[in-house]
């Protein structure tokens, strides 16, 4: 008994020890439960995160945020950042560099651009994407249109160093698009500089397409000088308005006039020589000048009549808007109330606004015209009174004589209105179409693309041949862009480019791998449009009296370009001997490398090059000079005057030579733009000129 009285004395501090420990881990176990359910929080919270950024960031973009080196981008991420980049190259660098979200750079994105040929005439990545697609669409996404119009761009040379070819000078490009009717989606096949659409083209294209699946239905343009030709050439007039496909005979396409573009016409017509209606009835500036000064309250009948859409200039008279608001509904209103006892003038208005409402439809019940086809008869009986009103029009002339037959703006109304007519009633019968989207029948698709193409420059509104192929190919490239304000037409939301649609599946295009910290690779060397300004300065300096007689230009000018290429090697580390800083000139008191143009910009950090580094710029310049005239419209010119130098002067380095080459070149073509710019400005003044001397010779 004792014994075991003494054991249960000795194991109370044990008891007493093991339920401390019990208590302490007791509490441990309180404490790491709170810490796993925190935990477990905070997992859940980032698997929340993470499963909603997965919507947002590719597997790249989540890769590059966990820090690794090496990112291998794919063609969505390309695709997405080609769409911002277009849309705004601040917004792009903002993006990527301030608040450093997962972007490719722009070094990474034009190595990408490059692997997608882009080349004048048709695209056949594109064709190819087509041929791809069509195998997925049914029937009525198959129909489509064929657009075509031609887009301003400057007249300069330049040099394009992809395809080492000079462009231009040239005054537009022509794009082609192709459009589905019954179905969402338009694409570009077709670019090129001043060559409009022809005959041969024409069938060559639609022959291409049908090929491949695609069935043409319809062809739209504007009535521009050399379609006017096209339409000639095809046989259209206000009694045949289609053509018989190349592809099969049995088929006809349908010819349209871009409406929006006829009204312009209409609209410019009507204010700067008025017209005669059927019953004798004289529209003209006047008619609506009196309606805006009955409409001059600060209460307005129709508050968007005003003198600012008669009195337009320029660019101004092919704006839609204008038009479109000159001959509206609301104006048509204003007129019946005005001119009560002339009520021909309010009809007229009214007419031209339905037609050009029932060739603008962009729903099935649009909210001012249903589409073609659902209220078939009335709109056929507007079709009719159409067709009366433009036939009967006479446009006046200079001496308010009537012109005794239609123009063309004329023949464009009357060539789409039956036109419209019979491409309802094939499609009704062959494939059971119900109604027609007319807005799907103009150019307005073609007019966003411009728009687009002219945004992506915020200074360059025409850009030159070698900026519209990068845009045009940036554009084919990128996923849906909006369309900019105040753009010459209604954006669509709709409307997708195919290739995009179905870039990330279709495309064979390689990934690319970029590395951290990657420099951006820009295309314009912003140092060789300085060397240029300052060579060019020094040709100015004949005329300062302060050096004239002192410097020989043309020797200072090469003695300028050669130190330019000595620093730029040398920067690169290469050739340490071919120039040195002015600085050390200074130092040393050469006295003619002091008298230089070199040394008068200098601030000691320009180098003076090397006197056999000089000789052999002077040489080169020399074979330059007689070889460009040879190699200048050939399709390598920057590899054939590298030749020339290498073969007349073959001890110089090419490192040396193909620099030199690529200065001199773009020296060669700002001068030929200037010589362009200033002979264009001349006839325009001479011009301008003769206009004055005419018009002073009537007053007499």
């Amino acid at each position: 008994m004792e014994l075991e009285c003494q054991a249960c004395y000795d194991s109370k501090p044990i008891i007493k020890a093991l339920r401390m420990q019990k208590k302490n881990l007791t509490k441990q176990l309180s404490v790491l439960r709170k810490k796993c359910s925190r935990l477990r929080q905070k997992l859940t919270m980032e698997m929340t995160i993470k499963r909603k950024c997965s919507s947002y960031f590719s597997s790249s973009q989540k890769n590059k945020l966990q820090g690794k080196k090496r990112t291998k981008w794919g063609n969505k991420d390309m695709v997405r950042a080609i769409s911002l980049k277009s849309t705004s190259r601040k917004a792009f660098r903002l993006i990527k560099e301030e608040w450093k979200l997962p972007l490719p750079s722009s070094s990474t994105i034009n190595r990408w651009m490059k692997t997608f040929a882009c080349n004048p005439g048709i695209l056949e990545n594109v064709m190819e994407v087509l041929r791809i697609q069509s195998n997925e669409l049914d029937t009525f996404s198959k129909l489509c249109v064929i657009n075509f119009d031609e887009m301003n761009v400057s007249s300069d040379i330049i040099w394009d160093r992809t395809s080492d070819k000079i462009l231009g000078p040239f005054s537009n490009a022509h794009v082609i698009l192709l459009r589905g009717l019954c179905s969402n989606w338009k694409q570009p096949i077709y670019y090129n500089f001043d060559e409009g659409m022809t005959k041969d083209l024409l069938s060559t294209i639609i022959k291409r397409l049908e090929e491949i699946g695609f069935i043409v239905c319809a062809l739209v343009s504007d009535l521009g000088g050399k379609n006017q030709g096209l339409w000639k050439e095809l046989g259209i007039n206000e009694r045949n308005t289609y053509f018989l496909s190349p592809y099969d005979f049995k088929r006809k396409i349908y010819v349209f006039a871009d409406i929006p573009h006829m009204l312009k016409l209409l609209r410019n017509h009507l204010i700067d020589e008025g017209i005669q209606l059927k019953d004798g009835t004289i529209v003209n500036k006047a008619v609506f000048q009196n309606l805006i000064k009955k409409n001059e309250l600060e209460l307005k009948l129709c508050p968007k009549l005003s003198q600012n859409i008669i009195d337009l200039n320029g660019a101004q008279r092919m704006r839609v808007r204008p038009a479109a608001q000159l001959l509206s509904l609301h104006c048509s209103k204003l007129a019946k109330h005005c001119y009560p006892e002339n009520p021909q003038i309010a009809i007229f208005i009214q007419t031209v606004n339905d037609i050009f409402d029932l060739f603008n439809t962009r729903t099935p019940t649009d909210s001012k015209c249903f589409a073609y086809g659902l209220n078939l008869e009335s709109q056929l009986n507007l079709l009719h009174e159409s067709i009366v009103l433009f036939e009967s029009l006479r446009v006046l002339t200079n001496s308010n004589r009537c012109r005794k037959s239609i123009i063309w703006f004329q023949k464009g109304f009357l060539v789409s209105i039956s036109s419209l007519q019979a491409l309802y009633e094939n499609l009704r019968q062959t494939y059971k179409v119900k109604y027609l989207l007319t807005s799907r029948l103009t150019q307005d698709a073609l007019e966003n693309i411009f728009s687009l193409i002219r945004s992506m420059g915020s200074r360059s509104l025409h850009p030159n041949p070698l900026e519209f192929k990068y845009r045009f190919r940036m554009l084919l490239l990128g996923a849906r862009l909006p369309i900019p304000k105040g753009a010459n037409c209604k954006p669509s939301e709709e409307d997708t480019i195919l290739f995009s649609a179905t870039l990330c599946q279709k495309a064979d295009l390689s990934n690319i791998v970029e590395i951290q910290n990657d420099t951006e690779i820009d295309e314009i060397d912003k140092t060789i449009e300085f060397v240029i300004e300052s060579a060019q300065e020094g040709q100015l300096m004949q005329e300062s009296t302060v050096l004239a007689g002192q410097l020989n230009v043309k020797n200072e000018a090469l003695s300028y370009i050669a130190g330019y290429i000595a620093y730029k090697l040398r920067k690169a580390g290469k050739f340490l001997d071919i120039g040195q800083p002015t600085a050390k000139c200074m130092q040393e008191n050469d006295a003619d490398s002091c008298q230089s143009w070199i040394m008068t910009l200098s601030k000691g950090g320009l180098l003076v090059p090397s006197e056999n580094l000089l000789t052999n710029v002077k040489d080169m310049e020399d074979v330059f000079n007689s070889s460009y005239e040879t190699f200048s419209r050939s399709t390598n010119i920057f590899k054939n005057l590298i030749e020339a130098c290498n073969k007349k002067i073959p001890h110089v380095q090419h490192e040396i030579v193909e620099e030199f080459v690529k200065l001199r070149l773009k020296i060669r073509l700002k001068h030929l733009n200037e010589e362009h710019r200033n002979i264009k400005k001349q006839k325009w003044e001479c011009k301008n000129a003769k206009k004055a001397k005419m018009f002073s010779d009537s007053l007499k």
